[in-house]
């Protein structure tokens, strides 16, 4: 047999639902006598773990007397799924289980197992302490108490490299006028154990506004955060 092209996929039969795809620049034979073995590896980088300075484009906002909507934004928890020597999907932390892809671009919002787990969950909060700077882990973040509303996974565009998930805070939550952090992060409510998107081990992202922010019960709040990738074929 002949192989032009190999390529890796999360299940035993694609069907075009192939990961990565290589075309090879020679054709390589095997003899029915032989295997093919091939390695991929695959390097992932998240980011920002450091706080970066920016503007929230929120539409409507600044409401006055705040002028701007300038604040720092990093990562607090490295809340994403990892694969074990064993070839199985796991969490980072006991508390979330095997569920926890906060940070994962194709992270959906489904209850599996019979549980209440939404991977995206978005969350407001008056809490102003600044970002937690050490070693991103798990736990750390400051605790940001507040309301938070279940996002969405927006279908993604063949070939765009990004992802969008959105999620609505509406007219009876984070009614206040010191709003002054955002964020997502996990919901899981399983086996008696409850994390919401603003607690230490389940905070994945977050904002943090240089001035205080205000939403009355006559509006919501549509928050919206974008993954991008890109690929380096060595």
């Amino acid at each position: 047999m002949s192989y032009t092209e190999v390529g890796v996929s999360w299940t035993s039969t694609p069907n075009g639902g192939v990961f990565s795809r290589t075309l090879l620049p020679l054709s390589i034979s095997v003899a029915p006598s032989q295997q093919l073995r091939m390695t991929y590896d695959l390097t992932t980088t998240y980011g920002p773990i450091l706080p970066v300075y920016k503007t929230a484009s929120i539409t409507g906002w600044p409401v006055g007397p705040s002028t701007s909507t300038m604040g720092s934004e990093s990562i607090q928890n490295f809340v994403i799924s990892v694969v074990n020597t064993s070839g199985v999907t796991e969490g980072t932390t006991t508390a979330v289980s095997s569920f926890a892809t906060s940070l994962d671009p194709a992270a959906t919002n489904t209850f599996p197992g019979g549980g209440a787990i939404a991977h995206f969950t978005v969350f407001a909060s008056n809490v102003s302490a600044s970002l937690y700077t050490g070693s991103v882990g798990v736990g750390n973040a400051t605790v940001r108490t507040g309301d938070y509303a279940y996002g969405t996974l927006v279908s993604y565009v063949s070939g765009s490299y990004r992802r969008y998930k959105t999620a609505t805070l509406g007219v009876t939550k984070a009614n206040s006028t010191s709003l002054r952090s955002i964020g997502f992060g996990l919901y899981n409510y399983t086996s008696g154990e409850r994390n919401t998107p603003y607690d230490a081990s389940a905070q994945a992202m977050t904002f943090v506004f240089n001035e205080p922010q205000t939403k009355t019960n006559l509006q919501t709040l549509t928050l919206q955060w974008k993954w991008t990738w890109d690929r380096v074929i060595q």
